[in-house]
């Protein structure tokens, strides 16, 4: 790894904070007050995963070459499910904000890492082992939510909504 910068760390930053309050603290809380039911719980997380990953395809906007953007994509989403699931849970986005910033700071020293070598494509099995950890991740998720927390979520929901949790 690649020692990070302050740009490095600003963009890291902001990105988890920006993206966690958006499509959890924002997006979630909102399918979650008009969507929230047992059988939605899974729905939720999905649907901020796909809205989060949705957002990275603007990378092929900016240059990346679309197999490139629509992988971030792909391994966005599995994200965006774990992280929607972690909230659904837990409803806190500050713990997300920081899991991002790791995430995020590590992804981009391990670029400018290989940059500096002067490697300009990955080989596919490191493609391939990133995305099964992202997978992984993924479900990790959906058993986080599984049926039998549904109803441990729902009540969570309703605290956090009744504004005896301020």
């Amino acid at each position: 790894f690649a020692p990070s910068g302050l740009k490095q760390i600003m963009m890291a930053s902001m990105a988890g904070l920006v993206e966690e309050v958006c499509f959890r603290e924002i997006a979630v809380s909102y399918m979650a007050r008009h969507w929230m039911s047992e059988k939605r719980i899974p729905l939720i997380a999905v649907l901020s995963g796909f809205l989060f990953g949705l957002t990275h395809m603007t990378n092929a906007i900016g240059g990346w070459e679309i197999t490139s953007a629509l992988l971030q994509t792909l391994l966005c989403i599995f994200m965006g499910v774990f992280y929607a699931s972690i909230y659904l849970r837990k409803g806190n986005v500050w713990v997300l904000c920081l899991f991002h910033f790791v995430h995020d700071i590590l992804t981009f020293m391990a670029v400018e890492s290989v940059t500096v070598l002067g490697v300009t494509e990955l080989p596919d099995w490191i493609t391939i082992y990133i995305a099964a950890i992202e997978f992984a991740l993924c479900l990790c998720g959906f058993f986080y939510i599984r049926r039998a927390k549904r109803q441990e979520i729902i009540n969570l929901w309703e605290y956090k909504w009744s504004g005896a949790s301020s």
